[in-house]
């Protein structure tokens, strides 16, 4: 299913993909605006008006429907998303002590899966703002900035920090201050070891160079969890480019130490693909992914009879000991 979905503050109105219904809460009740089909993209445009207490969607040009908001609001302050009914419970009454189980408590829904290829929002009045700017958040990037002296700059140098992050990333906000300045500080750090190499973007493990590290200063250690933090940047080429170097970067073959560490890149892979769903990047990567699967078979059998040998020899405690 490849459907866009956009919704409005939930204390404020739902617009939800249920079944194959779009549909939406106007007052205190739910209605169907229209019917969808799965695997079809739709533009999803809504209009809210604080002072009319009222939602006016339109899909692919057509309007679809009208609603009042479910509350009275002073102002639109974010877009959220999210799947499944809405959970009310418990709620502040709900007893402490509960001595009895949820009903279908084990049941499991059937998955669906909606892919958001793009939101965009506007506001009416200029001086409002209806989603986060990264404005409000810059200053932490020229605190950061201030906090070292940039002895090694690699891709991006912090003169182009705060730029390169509010090109690429997702922003973030949040009451506790400390917690938010960290979620910048992450970007901010992930965005260092940003490497331009002959053979395409990289991510570093260490600024300094290592010992033991591969060509380029790279380490297959850390490769899992750099798909893993990058997925979300919005230039789909440092991930693509940083995929191709470690399985293709040397001559067209994996690197010579990607093997050097166990390694989760297949499920970051896989997960990566769930966030940009490029259907066409996962099955050209699909034969450098059963090669290493196969790598990683051989190389567990080769261990498994060293230990075996060991055992039967009576040297097992010192192989095992090794490995």
């Amino acid at each position: 299913m490849n459907s866009l979905m956009k919704t409005a503050l939930h204390a404020l109105v739902w617009i939800l993909l249920l079944t194959v219904f779009f549909r939406a809460k106007g007052g205190s009740r739910f209605s169907n605006m229209m019917k969808y089909e799965a695997g079809k993209v739709y533009d999803v445009k809504a209009l809210l008006s604080v002072a009319n207490r009222s939602i006016t969607v339109t899909v692919d040009g057509k309007r679809v429907g009208v609603r009042m908001f479910f509350a009275p609001v002073h102002s639109i302050e974010r877009v959220v998303f999210r799947t499944g009914a809405p959970r009310n419970f418990p709620t502040p009454e709900t007893p402490a002590d509960q001595d009895y189980d949820l009903p279908n408590a084990g049941a499991e829904d059937p998955m669906a899966a909606y892919y958001i290829k793009d939101v965009k929002t506007t506001a009416v009045n200029p001086k409002t703002s209806v989603i986060l700017s990264y404005d409000n958040f810059s200053h932490y990037v020229d605190y950061f900035n201030g906090m070292e002296d940039e002895n090694i700059a690699q891709a991006i140098p912090n003169a182009q920090a705060s730029e390169w992050m509010k090109e690429n990333i997702p922003l973030f906000e949040c009451p506790q201050k400390n917690f938010e300045e960290m979620y910048y500080y992450r970007w901010w750090t992930l965005r260092k070891h940003l490497k331009q190499t002959p053979v395409g973007y990289a991510f570093t493990e260490f600024l300094v160079p290592r010992t033991y590290a591969d060509q380029y200063n790279l380490i297959a250690s850390a490769f899992g969890h750099h798909i893993y933090e990058s997925r979300w940047l919005r230039d789909q080429k440092y991930l693509d480019q940083y995929i191709h170097v470690w399985f293709r970067g040397n001559g067209g073959q994996p690197m010579k130490k990607l093997a050097t560490f166990s390694s989760w890149a297949a499920d970051a892979i896989l997960n990566r693909y769930k966030v940009n769903g490029n259907k066409e990047y996962m099955l050209d990567m699909l034969p450098d992914l059963e090669s290493e699967y196969k790598r990683w078979e051989m190389y567990s059998s080769f261990i498994f009879r060293i230990i075996l040998a060991g055992r039967c020899s009576g040297w097992y405690g010192r192989i095992y000991q090794w490995w």
